[in-house]
């Protein structure tokens, strides 16, 4: 147990004349001032890193914007401390909000829907009967349609021509076994 003590004592010995030094020497304060005489090139290095790190937050705040909102992102990115993500969200809130407006603003100026209006039923005209049809398409219509005008003619071919004779007044019918 003596070697232990004895090595605290030397150990402790180092740091007391430490101590007794540094409460004699004179001590300075360190401030901008003192570091830019006596450490130059740490203060040059230090106003490097501040300046790119403002460089690149100015940049980041650049790359947030969004056309229309130019006073924003310059107001923000002069004040020294607002972030690319800080102004990205205050673009994109100033954005919600105008259109939020130019919709209430569209809403508002759109013309009234249009009442419905009951639309009198019209008569469908055969196709047969509708002159301004060709007049094979209307025998065609009549063809497809009468099952009775079918089994009459052999063809549509042929119910075309007594169809065409008919209209021309070229054909007689005496006697109708229907």
């Amino acid at each position: 147990m003596g070697t232990k003590k004895a090595e605290a004592e030397q150990a402790a010995e180092p740091v007391a004349a430490l101590e007794s030094t540094i409460t004699a020497q004179e001590v300075t304060t360190m401030d901008i001032a003192t570091i830019k005489k006596d450490h130059a090139d740490i203060a040059a290095a230090l106003m490097a890193e501040g300046a790119q790190c403002e460089r690149d937050r100015i940049a980041g705040c650049e790359a947030a914007l969004l056309p229309g909102h130019e006073a924003l992102v310059e107001a923000m990115k002069l004040d020294g401390k607002s972030t690319g993500a800080d102004v990205a969200m205050a673009v994109i809130n100033a954005e919600k909000k105008a259109r939020a407006t130019h919709l209430q603003d569209f809403q508002s100026n759109a013309p009234s829907p249009v009442v419905f209006a009951a639309v009198e039923a019209v008569e469908k005209v055969a196709a047969e009967d509708d002159k301004s049809l060709p007049i094979e398409d209307r025998a065609k219509a009549k063809w497809e349609s009468d099952a009775q005008v079918r089994s009459e003619f052999t063809s549509l071919q042929a119910f075309t021509g007594f169809f065409k004779a008919a209209e021309a007044g070229n054909v007689k019918i005496h006697s109708k076994t229907h």
